[in-house]
């Protein structure tokens, strides 16, 4: 395998991680605002802090506006299918 023992420390690898952690677990801030600050969404921590100054949540069930409800519908969009997948 190309990649060997850092295979899971490759930025790409752990974007993917925390894409498939927020969809598993809407409820999970964390995971998340990994993922909003990760290369898939790229949102800087001003932008989250302005959100959260805001009242807003950092949970994509939830509404949202501008750049982060664009990300939040997106997240929504990817959720729905994925809860009637098995693992495989």
């Amino acid at each position: 395998m190309v990649g060997g023992k850092r295979f899971y420390h490759r930025s790409e690898i752990a974007a993917l991680e925390s894409l498939l952690r927020c969809l598993a677990s809407p409820a999970d801030e964390n995971a998340c605002v990994a993922l909003l600050r990760s290369p898939l969404f790229g949102f800087t921590d001003e932008e989250l802090l302005l959100h959260r100054s805001r009242g807003g949540v950092f949970s994509y069930l939830r509404p949202a506006s501008g750049r982060m409800g664009k990300a939040f519908t997106t997240l929504r969009d990817w959720h729905g299918p994925l809860r009637g997948l098995s693992p495989s």
